[in-house]
């Protein structure tokens, strides 16, 4: 399970975290976008400090589940201190709903990876890197075939993507013609990380992201 903040300099930190996960062959269950507004004690109010659904964008496009978003509440420092959390204190509140539901989520998923058999689209073979042209042979038989150029274009990562408005940073022709991938690599069986010649190393491409460029 990650945790992370709405910002970009903590879902690049999350990312890591990540890859460390599938080096060492830990699944991960899912998302949770912690911080991810502030309510004010008094009125109610809220406002998100840290921006907001940078957590949920990421987990669609790894393929990924959010389980849910954390606000900024004093009432979770509070019951905590006491030694009372919220959930038990005062079960009908907002806060403590958000947190029964991120648990709702995490057994499902933990339910899942007991019982489902499913058998997801990951890569069976990756051509090497070094080519104007990655090719993806999939398990299910199916076959892709990127244009490195316009696949570095497609980056989803927070610099290439602005976190608040969805909108695109950067455009196939802003990007070097003759761009190759330094290296390939899949992360778990969800994404593949992959450094370009232009040394921008922090894209992860979802499985599922990828699949839809055969739409």
């Amino acid at each position: 399970m990650i945790v992370s903040t709405p910002q970009e300099v903590a879902w690049n930190v999350a990312q890591k975290a990540i890859v460390m996960f599938d080096k060492l062959n830990t699944p991960v269950l899912g998302i949770i976008e912690n911080m991810s507004r502030f309510v004010c004690n008094h009125c109610g109010a809220t406002e998100e400090i840290f921006g907001s659904g940078g957590a949920r964008r990421a987990a669609e496009q790894l393929g990924i589940p959010c389980l849910g978003e954390i606000p900024i509440v004093t009432s979770i420092r509070q019951t905590a201190d006491e030694g009372d959390p919220v959930v038990h204190s005062d079960p009908e509140s907002l806060t403590a709903k958000d947190f029964l539901k991120i648990a709702e989520n995490l057994t499902s998923q933990i339910n899942l990876q007991v019982q489902s058999k499913e058998i997801k689209p990951v890569p069976a073979k990756i051509s090497p890197p070094g080519a104007a042209e990655i090719q993806i042979e999939w398990n299910d038989g199916v076959k892709s075939v990127f244009s490195s150029r316009e696949l570095r274009a497609q980056c989803p990562c927070a610099a290439c993507v602005n976190e608040f408005t969805g909108q695109r940073m950067i455009s196939t022709e802003s990007i070097l013609a003759d761009i190759v991938p330094y290296s390939i690599s899949t992360v778990g069986r969800y994404a593949l990380h992959i450094t370009w010649s232009d040394g921008h190393t922090t894209g992860l491409y979802g499985f599922e992201y990828l699949r839809k460029f055969l739409l």
